[in-house]
């Protein structure tokens, strides 16, 4: 019982909270021996950065007791990537002329765009597809091979590389690759994210 407590008081630990940020920040301060401030942002979707999305991996199997084929899969198949259908609307909307907006009708109109609005009308690209492998000694026990891979996708595998796209220089110019290192108790692994654009 006393397990689940614990577990439950770590989980629930808020380090955006002003009162424990300022004792983390004391507390490198002394180790430091020089002034420490802490920037921390919540990332709700991490997937929109392949470093950030690759660190987190990492991070997750550093933990002995995790299983690594599950981490992998969440990783990849709980992402909010958009559906078939917005980005087929997406990327027609982007072959399609801009509308062109006065003067006069921008100091006539009083209605306010929301920020949402307004990111919608830039047709930006977006993140619609990510791929995920994890290789290196990702078992717990201490003879496991040190091949062992885990890899999950999600998304149109037009996006994901093996597949012609346009090419800028010799890098794709709507994918971006992002790799991490790690290390467990039993020996170190790689992770590589590969995120798609359309």
């Amino acid at each position: 019982m006393s397990t689940n407590i614990r577990k439950a008081a770590a989980a629930s630990v808020d380090l955006l909270d002003p009162a424990r940020k300022q004792g983390i920040q004391s507390l490198l301060s002394k180790v430091y021996n020089k002034p420490v401030e802490l920037r921390l942002v919540k990332h709700s979707r991490p997937h929109l950065d392949g470093d950030i999305l690759a660190g987190v991996v990492a991070q997750q199997l550093q933990d002995m007791r995790a299983v690594p084929r599950r981490i992998v899969r969440d990783a990849a198949w709980k992402m909010k990537l958009p559906s078939k259908p917005s980005i087929t609307n997406m990327t027609q909307a982007r072959f399609r002329p801009g509308t062109v907006v006065s003067s006069q009708q921008l100091q006539n109109s009083s209605t306010p765009a929301t920020t949402s609005e307004i990111m919608k009308s830039l047709r930006l690209r977006q993140v619609t597809s990510v791929r995920i492998s994890a290789a290196g000694r990702l078992s717990s026990r201490l003879t496991a091979d040190r091949s062992q891979k885990k890899e999950a996708q999600r998304g149109p595998k037009a996006a994901l590389p093996g597949h012609g796209q346009m090419v800028r220089g010799y890098i794709n110019s709507l994918r971006t690759f992002s790799k991490r290192a790690g290390k467990r108790r039993i020996g170190g692994y790689g992770v590589k994210v590969s995120l798609g654009h359309r």
